[in-house]
């Protein structure tokens, strides 16, 4: 298992960002999974990702666990991280 802890700094995580995020863990075997307001969503399904209701200063969970669950925190880090939605809580 890997995981990321992050800080939203976005207004929130519209539906662009969402949808963008949900490609991103849908193009990785690994089971991925946010967790955020104590709820846990499965990553790869829109719906799930955008009932979580993230909005700015959200810390969320990016969890990862299969085969290709380094590389798929690495993506989506990067996506976070290089869109400037998310900064790294540590």
């Amino acid at each position: 298992m890997i995981s990321l802890k992050l800080k939203i700094i976005a207004s929130s995580l519209d539906s662009t960002m969402s949808t963008n995020l949900t490609d991103i863990a849908n193009d990785y075997e690994s089971v991925v999974k946010i967790i955020a307001n104590n709820k846990e969503a499965d990553a790869k399904s829109l719906i799930n990702v955008m009932a979580l209701a993230i909005t700015n200063g959200t810390i969320i969970d990016v969890v990862a666990i299969g085969v290709d669950a380094i590389q798929a925190i690495a993506e989506i880090k990067d996506y976070l991280l290089g869109n400037k939605i998310a900064e790294i809580v540590e």
